[in-house]
């Protein structure tokens, strides 16, 4: 996920292949708005 998690901890992370962190949230919000019925087997 890019975030300046690493940054702050002074490790170099290559982040150019990291997810949005309002990806996340958009995925997380669709999880949760999903109907309890319907299964999602892994993200």
């Amino acid at each position: 996920m890019k975030t300046d998690m690493f940054n702050k901890m002074n490790i170099q992370k290559n982040m150019a292949n990291g997810i949005d962190t309002k990806e996340v949230v958009r995925l997380i919000q669709f999880i949760i708005d999903t109907p309890s019925d319907v299964m999602i087997p892994e993200v």
